[in-house]
């Protein structure tokens, strides 16, 4: 078949296919008749095999030293590099169908009149925001983004007047570049209120108070450490935020 033909059964650009050939990676014959080029059944393998490794991250030079040279061990070596990428990306791609499903949830309820949130979380972990950014390299940086920041009382901190600075990322999975220690949330129910705020105001003793009054009405327990985060700013004036505070109950 011809250049064209090829193009069509492979879904790669003519200008592609004359690229890999440039770079030896495809070496097909030429018609006697016309000197044009002619792919065999092989020659549209050999393509889509390059476009496949080449889709995994895998580099057009490593391609050619392991198709030109049938060397298998090289494409394995070359695929558990791929692999560790591919289940890291994976793991922030999910991180941020997480954060962005639940903000959804929340705006959602908040949108028709619902000020409060009772489910449960799997288990989580914290890393305190000092670890994460020592571990905050370029390649990090924007994953790290997608993790929901979080400001932590913990429970032998509730009744101070004034909350130390405790701030981290909160994520459903352990992420191993992250360096230092984190926390492990184990599985819980949770009940958190919705609620607007004015922008940099935290949460006042009294207004917690009244806010745990109102979940052990309901017939909950609540224990452990507090969550708050924002969902929402009201970004002309920048005079307000919605925000969650984040109650775990029994």
């Amino acid at each position: 078949m011809n250049i064209q033909e090829a193009s069509i059964a492979t879904g790669i650009s003519k200008d592609m296919i004359r690229f890999y050939e440039k770079k030896g990676l495809l070496h097909p014959s030429r018609n006697p008749e016309n000197h044009y080029r002619d792919y065999s059944m092989g020659d549209i393998h050999i393509l889509v095999t390059i476009k496949f490794y080449s889709s995994l991250g895998i580099t057009l030079t490593e391609i050619g030293k392991i198709l030109k040279n049938g060397n298998i061990p090289l494409a394995i070596k070359s695929f558990n590099t791929q692999l560790e990428y591919l289940k890291e990306e994976a793991f922030w791609a999910e991180t941020k169908y997480r954060l962005a499903s639940d903000t959804y949830h929340l705006l959602q309820k908040y949108n028709h009149g619902i000020d409060y949130d009772i489910g449960i979380h799997p288990t989580q972990y914290f890393y305190p925001t000092f670890d994460a950014q020592k571990s905050n390299t370029p390649k990090n940086q924007n994953k790290i983004l997608v993790s929901r920041l979080v400001f932590r009382i913990q429970e032998n901190n509730k009744n101070k007047q004034n909350y130390p600075q405790d701030t981290g990322l909160l994520l459903n999975k352990q992420y191993k570049n992250i360096k230092g220690n984190y926390q492990v949330i184990e599985k819980h129910k949770f009940y958190r209120i919705i609620k607007e705020v004015k922008t940099n105001e935290l949460i006042s003793l009294d207004e917690l108070q009244q806010l745990e009054n109102r979940i052990q009405k309901e017939g909950f327990k609540t224990y452990g450490d507090i969550y708050i985060y924002s969902i929402f700013h009201n970004v002309p004036d920048n005079t307000s935020e919605t925000i969650c505070i984040e109650f775990m109950i029994q």
